[in-house]
């Protein structure tokens, strides 16, 4: 039977369908009753506490008649979720052939930066928590999956500026909103403006977000 869903913090599309029986999001997200979802979010992956994704009937089974005594070969489709990190210097120059160790959802895989500087994984799409270790980038991280809020969110747009190395503070969940420092946000936003090119008023506007977000990469 069709539902609704309410999102929670730290769950993505990707985990939605899969919970709810589903092979794959675009049954999900291509629906018509969720076409106001698509245009707030651009990327499905990227949902908000408290918004509402409309999910359809699952897909019924499907019957196949087949000969005995002959081999039959089936494609299965299986959700996946991609995570990709980028390396960057002070300059916002890629760091290639960096190496190191990522876990998420398993044992740590070793792995080296591209010439982008970057590092592209298949997880499991129910893994919430992992670790990035790279020594000789002196970087030491834990990981949230699912726990990038969409950046015209105070606690999206802090999240991407600290990510991008912009101190923006900590937000906090406070009720139906977020909780920030208004000062150091402020004065994040302006630093990256001055970098970008972009007016400097420390004010999130559109373009200020939509910069923030093609910087940042989602």
């Amino acid at each position: 039977m069709s539902a609704s869903h309410t999102v929670q913090q730290g769950e993505h599309l990707s985990r939605i369908a899969k919970s709810h029986g589903f092979d794959g999001i675009n049954p999900i997200w291509d629906h018509p009753q969720n076409s106001n979802l698509r245009s707030l979010r651009q990327n499905p992956n990227v949902l908000a506490p408290g918004d509402v994704v409309f999910i359809p009937d699952p897909k019924r089974q499907k019957v196949v008649s087949l000969k005995t005594g002959q081999q039959h070969k089936f494609k299965v489709h299986r959700v996946e979720l991609h995570l990709r990190l980028v390396f960057q210097d002070w300059n916002l120059k890629p760091i290639a052939s960096a190496k190191g160790k990522i876990a998420v959802g398993g044992e740590p895989r070793e792995v080296t930066t591209d010439g982008k500087g970057q590092v592209e994984l298949v997880i499991p799409v129910e893994a919430e928590v992992g670790s990035i270790v790279f020594p000789a980038l002196q970087i030491e991280l834990p990981i949230r999956v699912g726990h990038l809020d969409p950046p015209d969110t105070p606690s999206g747009m802090v999240a991407r500026l600290n990510n991008l190395g912009y101190d923006a503070g900590l937000a906090e969940k406070a009720g139906p909103g977020d909780k920030v420092d208004e000062r150091r946000l402020h004065s994040a936003i302006e630093e990256f403006q001055c970098d970008h090119g972009l007016k400097v008023d420390g004010v999130a506007g559109p373009v200020t977000r939509n910069k923030l977000r093609d910087v940042h990469g989602s």
